[in-house]
């Protein structure tokens, strides 16, 4: 008992203890990969998620092409995949501009 608990709390996510009966690994090892495959699948899904933020996120900045009368540069690079400071660049006046950022 005191090996099976040291076990799983090291990291262990199963214990089959002896004699083995072949029916119950295989059902076992069964369960695992099918555990394995929903957490590969939630993954995926959660990075596509975080790529449609990401990209939602860079159509609304500002780009220094989009406004060349303004003269600005910008280096964006969020923290994680999407997230972090938002900023504009607001036109005030015929040659005056605006720059305006939200973060942290």
């Amino acid at each position: 008992m005191k090996n099976k608990v040291k076990g799983l709390k090291i990291g262990g996510v199963d214990y089959v203890s002896k004699p083995m009966h072949r029916e119950e690994v295989l059902a076992r090892v069964r369960v695992h990969l099918r555990i394995g495959a929903n957490n590969r699948a939630i993954a995926r899904e959660h990075q596509a998620q975080i790529e449609e933020l990401r990209s939602a996120q860079q159509a609304i900045l500002v780009r220094p092409e989009s406004c060349p009368e303004a003269s600005f540069a910008v280096f964006y690079q969020p923290l994680e995949g999407a997230g972090g400071d938002f900023y504009d660049v607001v036109q005030v006046d015929s040659d005056i501009f605006r720059l305006f950022r939200s973060g942290r």
